[in-house]
């Protein structure tokens, strides 16, 4: 993360908003559709874990080429 974000209150302030609003929609979501946000959470954080395993990553940026990405994953979403 930019460390010049931590030092820019506004900037900051503004992401922290736009974070909110994210969390909120998964929130309402989630409730709307009726599954357990947190199982969905920790069920991804498992997907990572397998993906990328700490070995693999560890010390390195990994990267993601969104659009490979997506296209990859077309049928998952």
């Amino acid at each position: 993360m930019d460390s010049n974000l931590k030092n820019d209150s506004e900037l900051l302030k503004k992401v922290k908003n736009e974070t909110a609003d994210v969390l909120f929609g998964c929130l309402a979501m989630a409730d709307h559709l009726d599954f357990d946000l947190e199982e969905a959470f920790l069920s991804k954080i498992d997907q990572l874990n397998k993906r990328y395993s700490v070995e693999d990553v560890k010390g390195k940026s990994v990267k993601i080429n969104e659009e490979e990405w997506l296209k990859e994953h077309r049928e998952e979403l």
